[in-house]
């Protein structure tokens, strides 16, 4: 029995920050579910992200956060 907001589909975070030590600092959130990071690149705005679903995210690479969220497909 699946429970209400529950789902089949397993997240995938695979944008994420490795610290020295080998530990994740931080995983960026996906734009939709489901979904995936497909491409990386950096910028001065931060780190431009696309995902499989046509997100284009700018990510706060101290942080992992979200900055902007453009749908570009």
């Amino acid at each position: 029995m699946i429970k209400p907001g529950s789902s089949k589909t397993k997240l995938f975070e695979n944008l994420l920050c490795i610290g020295k030590t080998g530990r994740a600092l931080w995983r960026a959130a996906l734009p939709s579910m489901p979904d995936t990071f497909v491409e990386t690149s950096l910028s001065e705005a931060g780190i431009l992200a696309l995902s499989l679903s046509g997100y284009r995210l700018v990510i706060d690479p101290a942080t992992g956060g979200e900055i902007r969220r453009d749908f570009v497909k």
